[in-house]
């Protein structure tokens, strides 16, 4: 008799699982092996479904099919991913937790080998705790892989010795923070050194304000979301900025007191998606005699901010008080000579550029719903009384021709929603425009849809007359519109005599183009490249686009099989079948009724924050987000049938939005267009990590310096739930940052709700302090009146991109002034 007194039970139960689990994989492997791909998870569902029947008849065979599973499936990811940690994560999860539980003793206890009546027993002290050692080993080395913040990729070093020249390019006095981007030519940054990188580890909240602007759960419930992306301005101490609704509000600079509120009472009852980016200051030229109605200063310096239903408001910057005697009663109404334009269509959420008494502004329209909508025009009033002075209509024989009594401007043109950027020395402006809606079908746009759609455009500030144009998507059906204003730089002669007049335009591809702003020309050239052309619209589309040659791109690498990630096994399996039930060719691919992966995507490798140029080191910094999308079109009465749209034929002022989430209504195409994250169904991304990342490049070699990982999971998770876990993956962000004089790269974005601060010169982490909801907004630096050097942030989360929502601004400073040594 065997030295063992029992008998143990079989373990059926984990044989059904087993076995259940191989089944399911038989099925959907096959059906992976059936479109073409990998053959591993048949072969894997066949031997886990084997694995499963042995348990349940309680046989010691079961430990070494499933021994020769595992050896197989180490050889098969490794062929297929090489020793990347997070590829191989969900080829490795699932069979190491199903191994683990093979061998303890609730399963080992009830196997046999071949003619064995009893159990052979438990393992020995010695193989549990070999067993035990192992299991301990890859969990904890696990989570220090994941959790483990791994240091910047440096490519090129050097940089941080070069001392270049930091005033800023446009001739202003970049040690304010009187504009959106910290000067007209938006550079983002500062030339303050008190913050360095031997003393940012003190940093402290200096203040924290609360807006009081928060939406209700009633609006959440309805789908309407809040972003809160104000970057204040610092003007005397006082810093001005705009809620998601648009409310104006002005702060003392050191205590975050507020000083006063104007809420412009904006009709909100139609806009889904709130939000403001920030506002504008106009200030009357010392010599310019400026007197108000009434003969006092009144409104000498003025707030100019956009309202959300489509106005533009001018206030007293020390009262907050409307500016009567601008346009009508302190307003200008965006919606003149716009023709029908429907309640929540018409939007400006971007700072207006304010600059030699000037406001100019355009604004976003709510695209994807019908073929007439409102005109994408961009017009210049007076910031005194308001009168238009002049405008860019680009689709009229004379783009600048004023509007006669009963004409309106051109419908349908490409909107430019973004920030605007200006030289004001040269006396340009630049325009980031959009594209003509709807965005996903292109054989309906016009000649001259097709010649600015997806540009960077120059204008004549006085006149608005175009001075160049450089389109940087040719046939944009990808909607990757330009979303925000380049920045202006002076790079070094390449003869090493004298400067190059330069700008730095971001794009949603991740393209960088560095153009001479005076005439539009390459600085660095610029290539045409082969792309596919596919679909339902090959015949339209362009065959080239254009690539920066010789710069480094912050584009995502082409796709693979492969490449198809998931937090398990199981998810990545489905992601690998949806990806190949899509069509991908790469970049490009546009959008078809069997659905294509857009990467990049509509919310763009780079978004409205645009970039960041350290001037002194002549590095450009900025995030980018690495997430696919999914774009199909569905015939419009498929689309009718399956309640996705309402059947209207007369759209001109009644173009209802789609009825489902995701979906384009394109009123006047024949298709409507499905746009949706390409996500597993536990929400997890199909592409993988990094998902996020934070990357320098050399504006005069034109080589990456550095990449890094940019944000956690810590504040997501599988079903959008936190499971606060900061795994080190990089994530999704919306928010640009600050440089500073002294070597510092300043800012929020993603959606882990951190501040950060980072060497420009290395990428080195130096500083993080965690926030009460997600900091999707640009920050502003600036010098207080009492010596020290503040960081403020906007702190409210992004609705759509589902981080914690506030209403709250941070100040950060040191406790005490440095004493200069």
């Amino acid at each position: 008799m065997s030295k063992y007194s029992f008998i143990t039970a079989r373990p059926v139960i984990s044989g059904i699982v087993y076995a259940l689990i191989g089944l399911a994989l038989i099925f959907a492997g096959g059906k992976l092996v059936g479109l073409g791909d990998t053959t591993y998870y048949l072969i894997a569902g066949i031997a886990l479904l084997v694995t499963g029947i042995l348990l349940a008849l309680g046989k010691r065979l079961a430990l070494w099919v499933y021994a020769a599973l595992t050896i197989y499936t180490v050889i098969w990811a490794l062929y297929e991913v090489g020793f990347n940690g997070w590829k191989l994560l969900p080829r490795f999860d699932v069979i190491v937790f199903l191994g683990a539980w093979l061998v303890t003793p609730w399963v080992r206890r009830g196997l046999r080998g071949k003619g064995e009546i009893t159990e052979p027993g438990p393992l020995s002290s010695g193989n549990r705790s070999v067993v035990a050692v192992v299991a301990l080993v890859i969990v904890a080395g696990t989570l220090y892989w994941g959790l483990h913040r791994s240091d910047p990729v440096v490519e090129e070093t050097g940089v941080a010795d070069r001392n270049a020249p930091d005033a800023s390019p446009d001739g202003e006095d970049n040690s304010q923070w009187h504009s959106y981007g910290g000067t007209h030519a938006a550079d983002r940054y500062v030339p303050f050194e008190q913050l360095n990188a031997s003393n940012v580890k003190d940093l402290k909240v200096a203040w924290h304000y609360t807006t009081g602007d928060v939406l209700p759960q009633v609006a959440k419930d309805k789908g309407i979301f809040f972003a809160f992306e104000a970057t204040p301005l610092h003007v005397d101490n006082v810093l001005y900025l705009c809620t998601p609704r648009g409310r104006v509000q002005a702060l003392d600079a050191q205590t975050g007191k507020r000083l006063w509120e104007n809420d412009p009472q904006a009709d909100l009852s139609h806009n889904t998606f709130m939000n403001c980016r920030g506002v504008s200051l106009w200030q009357a030229p010392a010599d310019s005699g400026y007197h108000a109605a009434d003969g006092s200063q009144t409104c000498a310096t003025r707030i100019i901010s956009p309202v959300l239903d489509g106005r533009i408001m001018a206030v007293d910057a020390k009262t907050g008080e409307r500016c009567t005697d601008f346009g009508h009663n302190g307003f200008i109404d965006m919606k003149e000579g716009m023709g029908v334009v429907q309640p929540g269509f018409y939007t400006p959420t971007s700072a207006p550029l304010v600059v030699k008494n000037l406001i100019i502004e355009g604004a976003t329209v709510d695209d994807n719903r019908a073929l007439d909508e409102p005109s994408g025009v961009v017009r210049a009033w007076d910031a005194v009384s308001g009168q238009l002075v002049w405008s860019w209509d680009a689709a009229r024989k004379d783009p600048n021709e004023k509007l006669q009594p009963g004409d309106q401007f051109t419908r349908g043109t490409p909107n430019a929603w973004g920030t605007y950027t200006a030289d004001v020395k040269n006396n340009l402006v630049y325009i980031p425009t959009g594209n003509a809606t709807p965005d996903y079908w292109g054989k309906t746009r016009r000649p001259v849809d097709n010649q600015i759609n997806s540009s960077v455009v120059a204008l004549n500030l006085d006149t608005g007359k175009q001075v160049w144009a450089f389109q940087t998507t040719h046939h944009d059906v990808w909607d990757l519109d330009v979303p925000v204003g380049p920045s202006l730089v002076d790079l070094p002669s390449k003869t090493g005599t004298g400067t190059i007049p330069a700008l730095v335009q971001t794009t949603k591809r991740g393209e960088l183009f560095v153009l001479n702003r005076l005439t539009g020309k390459p600085v660095f050239p610029i290539e045409e490249r082969k792309v596919p052309v596919s679909g339902e619209q090959s015949d339209w589309l362009s065959p080239t686009q254009p690539y920066s040659a010789g710069l480094a791109s912050m584009g995502p690498p082409h796709l693979k099989a492969t490449d198809v990630w998931g937090g398990t096994m199981f998810d990545q399996l489905w992601c690998r079948i949806d990806f190949a039930q899509h069509d991908y060719q790469g970049q490009f691919t546009a959008p078809s009724v069997k659905g294509a992966l857009g990467m990049p995507a509509n919310d763009g490798v780079t978004d409205w924050s645009g970039g960041t140029i350290d001037l002194k080191r002549h590095l450009f910094i900025a995030p980018a987000t690495y997430v696919a999308f999914s774009n199909r079109l569905i015939p419009r009465a498929e689309a009718e049938k399956r309640g996705l749209v309402e059947p209207v034929t007369d759209y001109t002022d009644n173009a209802p939005r789609g009825l489902k989430d995701g979906i384009a209504a394109a009123y006047g195409q024949p298709y409507v267009e499905q746009i949706t994250a390409w996500l597993n169904p536990a929400e997890v991304p199909c592409t993988p990590p990094p998902f996020g990342t934070l990357t320098a490049i050399d504006l005069e070699t034109g080589k990456q310096v550095w990449s890094q990982k940019f944000g956690t999971t810590r504040d997501m998770g599988p079903a959008g739930i936190p499971y606060n876990l900061p795994m080190q993956t990089g994530m999704m962000s919306l928010g640009g940052g600050v440089a500073t004089r002294s070597g510092l790269f300043i800012i929020g974005a993603t959606i882990d709700q951190y501040l950060r601060v980072y060497e420009s010169a290395t990428g080195k982490l130096l500083y993080q302090a965690r926030l009460p909801a997600g900091a999707q907004a640009t920050p502003s630096v600036f010098m207080g009146k009492d010596g020290k050097e503040y960081i403020v942030i906007a702190v409210g989360g992004h609705g759509e991109l589902r981080s914690r929502s506030g209403d709250e601004v941070y100040a950060f400073a040191l406790p005490e002034v440095p004493q200069k040594s």
